[in-house]
């Protein structure tokens, strides 16, 4: 029988919503950060937007291409 304790870690590295959250925290540091090449558009209006939407705004924010 498993204690209570237990069981509260178990369900923490379950929850499949954690997976958009992390997406949205890396693409947020990669626009943010990257000096080449640079990012368009607002990176934190993205992120934002991203935290509401489960998924990047690609059409928002995007690596510029040459």
């Amino acid at each position: 029988m498993k204690r209570a304790n237990e069981k509260g870690e178990e369900e923490e590295d379950d929850d499949p919503d954690t997976g958009w959250k992390e997406h949205c925290r890396e693409l947020y540091v990669l626009c943010r950060d990257a000096k080449k090449p640079r990012w368009i558009g607002d990176c934190y209006a993205c992120f934002r937007n991203c935290e509401g939407q489960r998924q990047w705004p690609y059409e928002m924010c995007k690596q510029r291409t040459r």
